[in-house]
């Protein structure tokens, strides 16, 4: 579901080849989320999560993907939380736990957009420097364009 948003042939690489350096995205995924389940269901602290999020939020942020699809993850952890735990909640102590689940949960998926959004910012800020430097391929073309626009 994390890399839902490539084309199918680039999913099935990512999911199935187990070499981290021929796959370095699918093996900072599988990794990742490895981490963040634990802080999640375990009830570990989320500040150990915290480089396993930054690494995917990179490769979303560089990926160009929307923030809403990069932190789509929780959105889904929610989802299969909810269709496993729904036979077990009559119990009020299940509840409780599932309530503690869905906030870490929320946490998580907050400190992902965070993440996200400031590795969007340094791509943003690389981007203006190549542009004032006259580094960036069309820079002249585009600065022109701005210009006379």
């Amino acid at each position: 579901m994390v890399v839902s948003f490539y084309p199918k042939e680039t999913i099935d690489f990512i999911t199935n080849e187990k070499d981290r350096f021929l796959n370095p995205v699918g093996s900072i995924i599988k990794e990742g989320m490895a981490i963040i389940y634990d802080v999640i269901v375990e009830g570990k602290d989320k500040d150990g999560a915290s480089s396993a999020i930054e690494g995917i939020m990179k490769i979303m942020a560089i990926e160009d993907v929307k923030p809403s699809t990069a932190t789509s993850f929780g959105y889904f952890l929610k989802r299969i939380l909810i269709e496993r735990c729904t036979p077990y909640v009559k119990d009020s102590k299940f509840l409780d736990e599932l309530h503690a689940l869905n906030n870490r949960i929320d946490e998580i998926t907050l400190m992902a957009f965070d993440f996200y959004m400031g590795c969007r910012e340094q791509i943003n800020q690389i981007r203006i420097k190549e542009l004032m430097s006259g580094r960036a391929a069309d820079t002249h073309n585009f600065l022109n364009f701005k210009v006379n626009r």
